[in-house]
């Protein structure tokens, strides 16, 4: 019995690593991110390593947070030439 249920579970992983693998290799040849070559070679990465190949192929395709809009009302300040240094004179006289 115990046998049977570990076949089972076993089985049930492998689908599921393969759907995954599937589904993330689907993702990738319908992707504008990359060339050819490089579709290739991540649907290969994929099926060669199959879990850890998807992972990182789907990290690789999700979407970036976006950054947020520049400050319209930022001011850049530039540092001052060596030039531009006010001097003081200390000649020790008070």
């Amino acid at each position: 019995m115990s046998d049977d249920l570990a076949v089972i579970a076993l089985s049930v992983s492998m689908a599921a690593i393969v759907g995954y693998s599937c589904y993330i290799a689907a993702l990738v040849i319908r992707s504008n991110l990359y060339s050819s070559n490089q579709k290739a070679a991540q649907v290969l990465l994929v099926f060669v390593i199959p879990l850890l190949g998807a992972i990182l192929a789907h990290a690789f395709l999700t979407p970036r947070k976006a950054s947020s809009p520049p400050d319209r009302e930022f001011i850049p300040q530039r540092d001052p030439s060596v030039d531009e240094i006010p001097r003081t004179h200390n000649d020790g006289a008070t």
